[in-house]
């Protein structure tokens, strides 16, 4: 399969504050957020490759999220989660070679 082909979403887990992402197993993920959390810097990444996330608020809401370092965003962006029990943000990154080159959208609904 190609990595930079589209694949079925792949449901992380949190577990003790990281959330670990394995690119050769999609590059698409769900989150589900139940306590603040890392989202860890992803491991088999092909130049080019295009990552989509889905984080989710747990119903109590209020979990923050920390990037690993290769995770980078627009100088003026705004990189924090919606804080609303059960909200929905979806966050797009390309690959460079380098870095992750994000976008955040919020609330969705």
């Amino acid at each position: 399969r190609s990595k930079t082909s589209y694949s079925d979403t792949t449901v992380l887990s949190i577990v003790t504050g990281s959330v670990a992402v394995d690119a050769s197993l999609s590059n698409n993920f769900e989150i589900t957020a139940n306590a603040n959390f890392t989202l860890a810097n992803p491991t088999n990444l092909v130049k080019g490759m295009i990552i989509n996330f889905e984080i989710i608020q747990d119903a109590t809401g209020s979990r923050l999220i920390t990037y690993g370092t290769m995770y980078k965003f627009a100088i003026d962006s705004d990189k924090s989660l919606s804080t609303s029990a059960s909200s929905r943000d979806f966050m797009s990154c390309y690959y460079n070679g380098t870095n992750l080159l994000c976008s955040l959208g919020k609330r969705f609904q």
